[in-house]
């Protein structure tokens, strides 16, 4: 969310320019009783009147001298402004790379503990070790975490058992090794998070700072309009003398020029920061008020700030502009889309094998994944190739799931490998209803109740592959301009240390060789979509996942159907999801090469639907849907907004670009570095699902796909759904010109194939799929549910 981004120029806009009875008849009372009596002559009415000018000319300059000093004071508070900035994004990025290092390690010590223990339960079963009781004593030290001794195994005087035992405890040392390690980066996140939260509060104080001195300044500029006003005003006064009616004009052209203020008293960089207010600059639209009457050079100040109608935002156009959209609208409830992303979704891990540690496959990430396609075999009865979609991240060591990795650049320097995977789905159909914010525990049963899991290779499903990765897909060389590649590539090379003592020295070198070997960073967006093949009628697949993909396949089915309707931002002979994308119509974009999807678009979004899987502290992954309660109530929940209930999810051009911040962080995805991000986020309310939650689906009211989740505040607790959040187009239709001049450039991540939409876009999910299946799938069959024609 930008945090503060207001760049207009201080020219000749003035805010309040209209006649003030109270300041004049003060001053007209005040001269009057002072001189003029009627037996007043004129060189005391004239003194009178020469004195009143020099009083209020004085006042006016003295007005400016204090909004020069908050200017000064200003300036001193944005000098440190985009090193602190810079600062903080930092630290949020360092925070990113330990929680996966965190979930890395959690993985690696459940895996080994797991299997020590195992062992220890069988051995206490079996006779040899019954019957020898210093080994039933070394195996209960094992299974408490006691190292043994050398006199634990001269006391069990069994060649055998001595072995069994030596080996044991050796897992049983990486096993507590694993529990340090995530001991050790517990308290690195944790110091993280303080200094991360001591961070944004400095910059929240340094933001109410700039706010008074915005806001008195909006107070001293009206004083000044008013002394304007007042000696403009006295300068036409006819003053009465005597029966003469002597006329009295007072020249104010005879005063000295008053100060000027500085050309700009707003910072012009934007601020990433998910948690803070968000004062946005709209450069296409003019500034509200007509021109001041003389042009004078008074200050001006942001559009929007620090009081505005946010109506717009948060409104659609006229009903006339909405009925045609009312048949598709009215045939669905937030119940049936719930129910529908239900279907399509899963939770997901996966299992990867070290090259130097094969025997210890273990599971490093867990996310939300949904079926975005498939491809229905011709020669097999109930044969599906399943396309699932979920963020890029989610997919940090998936790597080299391919036969031909090299084909599409989704590689692993250190050869990691993935060796299985698991869809989940709660026990339980759960109740779509909304239930109040942090509720959740109250609600865990009629919210489907706990998950089960279905691994692959039991259920005889193909080897998943990664078909679409959106990383480097855009040949955008201004987009790196201003980047400093060796101090990203050390902070990769930081970020990957833990490499030598989990995978060994050679892996170690086989990352830092790639690194070093890369003449750019690329950027990625959130997004990748994994295929695998299953056959329903298989004995070895169990009935419960087997439900479970057929009711996803009829939800999608569902789906497809509706791209018939009438809808918004989409013709009816489109690919089913959004093609003309809300912040391309917010821009005015869309009336040149998207002429014919102006007249049908919209710009925000009333409600927005997001379901998934998130995990707690603990572990613990249940379903979970946005949209508490408190979003349809009076309250206002979120800072630049009205009432919740009139609150849209996603107001218009409420996005953020990291190529506009110019400050990316460096990811580590297949122990490769890459930029987050790409293009545009958009930030959205009422949806703060925790992690876990990522690569969640995200519809609208009109049951369409807009995006992907895939973001939340760090200040975000488990169920506390009022926090800030964020969700990454799949499409933007137009480029879009950020406010540092820079570009972000048209990208269509399903289908980006037509390049005289799409000239900067180098692979898409269609793209891909001819590079993989030239000649169709095994059946010779190139079409797909999105794909109607072939692909």
């Amino acid at each position: 969310m930008k945090f503060f981004k207001s760049s207009k120029k201080i020219a000749s806009l003035i805010l309040l320019s209209s006649p003030l009875p109270f300041l004049l008849s003060s001053c007209y009372s005040k001269i009057q009783d002072a001189n003029f009596s009627e037996n007043s002559g004129s060189q005391n009415i004239q003194k009178a009147q020469e004195n009143k000018i020099q009083e209020i000319k004085e006042q006016i300059v003295g007005i400016r001298s204090k909004i020069n000093t908050d200017i000064e004071n200003y300036n001193s508070i944005y000098a440190n402004w985009s090193e602190k900035i810079d600062f903080y994004n930092k630290i949020g990025g360092d925070i990113s790379n330990v929680e996966s290092e965190v979930r890395l390690f959690q993985s690696q010590y459940q895996v080994l503990n797991d299997k020590l223990n195992e062992k220890i339960a069988n051995y206490q079963k079996d006779t040899l070790w019954k019957n020898n009781a210093p080994a039933q004593d070394a195996l209960a030290k094992l299974k408490v975490k006691i190292d043994l001794s050398d006199l634990d195994y001269q006391k069990v005087q069994n060649t055998q058992l001595i072995a069994l035992l030596q080996a044991m405890n050796e897992e049983n040392l990486k096993t507590k090794q694993a529990q340090q390690n995530i001991f050790n980066k517990e308290q690195e996140l944790a110091q993280l998070k303080t200094k991360y939260f001591q961070n944004q509060d400095v910059i929240r104080n340094d933001y109410d700072t700039l706010q008074k001195i915005l806001t008195n300044t909006i107070a001293n500029i009206d004083e000044i309009r008013q002394k304007e006003n007042a000696l403009k005003t006295l300068s036409k006064v006819h003053l009465v003398k005597d029966t003469s009616s002597e006329v009295i004009l007072l020249k104010l052209s005879q005063l000295e020029p008053l100060p000027k203020l500085p050309s700009d008293i707003a910072p012009s960089t934007p601020i990433e920061n998910p948690d803070l207010p968000n004062i946005d600059n709209n450069p296409s639209q003019p500034n509200p008020g007509d021109e001041s009457e003389d042009n004078s050079n008074v200050p001006s100040l942001p559009w929007n700030f620090p009081i505005q109608d946010f109506s717009k935002e948060n409104s659609y156009p006229d009903s006339s502009f909405m009925s045609r959209f009312e048949k598709l609208k009215n045939s669905l409830t937030s119940e049936m889309i719930y129910g529908e992303i239900y279907d399509r979704t899963f939770t997901f891990k996966y299992s990867i094998q070290n090259k130097e540690n094969q025997n210890v496959p273990f599971e490093p990430a867990q996310g939300t994944a949904w079926i975005i396609d498939y491809h229905k075999y011709t020669n097999a009865a109930n044969k599906y190739k399943i396309f699932m979609a979920t963020n890029m991240h989610v997919l940090e060591f998936f790597s080299n799931a391919h036969s031909n990795p090299k084909l599409l650049n989704y590689q692993d320097p250190t050869q990691n490998q993935v060796v299985d995977f698991a869809l989940g789905k709660t026990i339980n159909r759960p109740n779509f209803n909304d239930i109040p914010n942090k509720s959740w525990k109250n609600h865990i049963q009629d919210k489907g109740g706990n998950v089960n899991y279905q691994y692959g290779k039991q259920n005889g499903i193909s080897s998943p592959q990664i078909v679409f990765a959106a990383v480097d897909f855009m040949n955008d060389p201004n987009a790196y301009n201003g980047l400093d590649l060796a101090a990203y590539k050390a902070k990769f090379l930081e970020s990957i240390e833990y490499i030598k003592n989990e995978n060994g020295e050679a892996q170690y070198q086989a990352a830092v060789r790639y690194a070093q070997s890369l003449n750019k960073i690329p950027f990625y967006s959130d997004f990748a979509i994994f295929e695998f093949d299953i056959d329903l009628n298989s004995a070895q697949t169990s009935g419960t996942l087997k439900t479970w993909v057929k009711n996803a396949i009829d939800a999608l089915d569902r789906y497809n159907l509706r791209k018939g309707e009438v809808s918004p931002n989409r013709l009816v002979s489109d690919i089913p999801f959004h093609i003309a994308d809300y912040v391309s119509k917010g821009q005015n974009q869309l009336t040149k090469a998207y002429s014919d999807y102006n007249n049908i678009s919209l710009a925000n979004a009333k409600n927005l639907y997001v379901a998934g899987y998130p995990a707690s502290r603990h572990d613990l992954v249940y379903w979970m849907q946005n949209n508490p309660t408190e979003r349809n109530s009076d309250i206002i929940s979120y800072f630049k907004s009205p009432k919740n209930k009139d609150a849209f999810a996603f107001s218009t051009n409420n996005f953020d670009s990291k190529i506009q911040s110019g400050n990316p962080a460096v990811k580590r995805f297949w122990n490769r570095p890459f930029l987050d991000f790409y293009g545009l986020i958009y930030n959205i309310r009422f949806s703060s699902l925790y992690y876990g939650a990522s690569g969640s689906v995200v519809y609208n009211d009109f049951g369409q796909v807009v995006g992907i989740y895939s973001g939340v505040s760090q200040r975000a607790e488990y169920g506390d759904l009022l926090q800030a959040a964020s969700y990454t187009p799949l499409i933007q239709a137009t480029d879009i010109k950020l406010a540092n001049g820079k570009i972000a450039y048209a990208y269509n991540l399903i289908d980006g194939a037509d390049k005289t939409k799409y000239p900067k876009q180098t692979s898409s999910y269609r793209e891909n799929l001819r590079k993989i299946y030239p000649n169709g799938f095994e059946d010779g069959s190139k079409t797909t549910t999105i794909f109607e024609q072939g692909y």
